[in-house]
């Protein structure tokens, strides 16, 4: 895709700079989210989506140096920068007549770029428990839409047009969780919550909500291998 083929050097080459000093990691990581749409004027009620498919991507840990060994022998504050994909949607309900409601649910699939400042404390030589908050940014990929059908959701891909639908999206997000750093790398597992200060769709277009801000929470779990580490004793 045009899009990812253009983001991944981009991205290599915005962290050449911290390659050469402090802590470095970087891997692959899983997950699972769940999601849902704020639609408001009109306001319609939606539910929250379990999504069939996973999250998959790339994470980048970087920890600076301690500059005063004396206060803790281990970093305490760093950046997390990811890029995976991650499906995010809704779920309603669409009146036929007045007296049939049909479920409906819709899913979009986002490339997703979160940039996270990492506060972590150490319990141990090897445990780590941490918080993570920052913004992201994220790309539609692909979208697809359905209605129920003998109990289940009969899904069909989506036509975006991109003057009623937002491909692009933005907001914060905050998690916590644990690592442990072993020999053979670090294993890191974290709960996390999220929410869009952007629109799914455009306010603009005739007959869209004024307001379509994502909430989504999800868990990952990620796999890193050191490759840099240096400190300042």
């Amino acid at each position: 895709m045009p899009i990812i083929r253009f983001i991944v050097p981009a991205l290599l080459f915005a962290l050449l700079p911290f390659w050469g000093q402090g802590q470095v990691y970087m891997g692959v990581q899983g997950g699972y989210t769940a999601s849902k749409a704020k639609l408001m004027n009109p306001y319609q009620s939606t539910q929250m989506v379990y999504n069939s498919t996973l999250d998959y991507g790339l994470i980048f840990k970087y920890f600076n140096p301690n500059p005063n060994p004396n206060f803790l022998d281990e970093r305490i504050a760093g950046v997390q920068i990811e890029l995976l994909t991650s499906p995010h949607g809704y779920r309603t309900r669409f009146s036929a007549d007045d007296t049939v409601s049909i479920p409906e649910k819709h899913i979009n699939n986002y490339l997703m770029l979160p940039a996270l400042a990492q506060f972590r404390i150490g319990i141990k030589k090897m445990v780590y428990f941490h918080i993570n908050a920052g913004p992201y940014l994220s790309y539609m990929l692909k979208a697809q839409h359905g209605s129920m059908t003998n109990g289940k959701f009969d899904m069909h891909p989506y036509k975006i047009n991109p003057l009623r639908d937002n491909r692009f999206d933005y907001g914060i997000i905050a998690g916590v969780g644990i690592s442990f750093d072993m020999f053979f790398g670090t294993l890191q597992a974290e709960f996390r919550y999220g929410y869009g200060l952007g629109d799914l769709y455009n306010v603009s277009y005739p007959g869209n909500h004024s307001q379509s801000p994502a909430t989504f929470q999800s868990g990952t779990l990620s796999y890193m291998y050191r490759l840099k580490s240096r400190r300042n004793h």
